[in-house]
């Protein structure tokens, strides 16, 4: 058995309404749901005028009815979300099971200056704060981990793990990238040339 509704909910302060999809498929031995939510959320429980989740948020639970009348807890569970503070994006998945078929761990962060850090705080607590100095700015950090690969929602994520970095601190900048997938594994880094005393350094 399988059942689907849309939804359209509308938000206060926001002319466009949250679109939400939900599916539930039932059957002799287990029951699963997934749901995702489309488009915008502005400024989410009214926490900052800055922040906004979206455009996509997806949320999936299964249950293997057996598990779950002997022990109460859900056999997997998945959530994939990005969420937009300022300039700033960062993007979250993760897939849990009771294997390690289907699981996964995926976050991605883009554009992060210390000082939208305080900005943040500042909006939150209604806080008047300075500024500090932009010392340290993460350009982006992407971490992915799947063993065999999975779903959430209606993305297909596949199998492998990787980490990459692109970082600026104190006006240098350096990177580095790793990554492991059925092909091999990969490594490569580099950082921009800057004096250290009578030293100059850079590498690749």
């Amino acid at each position: 058995l399988i059942l689907s509704a849309s939804i359209d909910l509308p938000v206060s302060k926001q002319v466009d309404p949250l679109v939400f999809d939900a599916i539930l498929s039932i059957d002799a031995l287990s029951v699963s749901a997934t749901g995702e939510m489309h488009g915008y959320w502005n400024n989410p429980f009214g926490i900052s005028e800055h922040l906004k989740i979206g455009p996509s948020l997806a949320l999936k639970v299964e249950v293997v009815l057996a598990q779950f009348l002997a022990t109460g807890t859900p056999s997997g569970f998945g959530f994939s979300g990005n969420l937009q503070l300022g300039d700033v994006t960062a993007q979250l998945e993760f897939d849990v099971s009771e294997t390690a078929t289907g699981e996964l761990l995926h976050g991605r962060l883009n554009a992060l200056d210390i000082g939208d850090v305080v900005a943040f705080v500042a909006d939150m607590g209604k806080l008047n704060m300075p500024q500090p100095p932009s010392f340290a700015r993460f350009q982006s950090i992407d971490l992915y981990l799947s063993p065999l690969g999975a779903t959430v929602g209606s993305k297909t994520y596949p199998a492998g793990a990787s980490f990459s970095a692109d970082v600026i601190l104190f006006g240098v900048q350096g990177n580095v990238m790793a990554s492991m997938d059925t092909t091999g594994f990969k490594l490569s880094g580099s950082i921009d040339k800057f004096q250290l005393g009578p030293f100059s350094v850079s590498g690749s």
